[in-house]
């Protein structure tokens, strides 16, 4: 089983992407490249953002920009394959569920 998610608006999107496994145990594995959209502000302008790969079950985008495509992949039922690049001026978060 599969999903991929791309933001294609006008503008970055004033919503969050917050896209949670619903178990610590149905983990996500790999990660995404953050591509900040505000260049040039003295910060990474390229970084890899992992999961932990035993645990995180909670992927968060804050105001994905245009550009933004992720895809999320389960062949056992239990590990989710994350990968792809987020676009935005806040970078992603992968982390347990509370």
């Amino acid at each position: 089983m599969w999903f991929e998610f791309a933001y294609v608006g006008a503008a970055a999107d004033a919503q969050n992407w917050i896209i949670s496994t619903g178990s610590n145990t149905n983990y996500y594995k790999g990660g995404v490249i953050h591509m900040d959209s505000d260049a040039g502000a003295g910060v990474d302008e390229l970084v890899p953002v992992r999961s932990n790969g035993s645990s995180n079950a909670k992927f968060t985008v804050v105001t994905p920009d245009v550009g933004t495509r992720v895809r999320i992949e389960c062949a056992d039922g239990i590990r989710w394959n994350l990968v792809g690049h987020v676009v935005s001026t806040t970078i992603p978060t992968i982390a347990d569920l509370p």
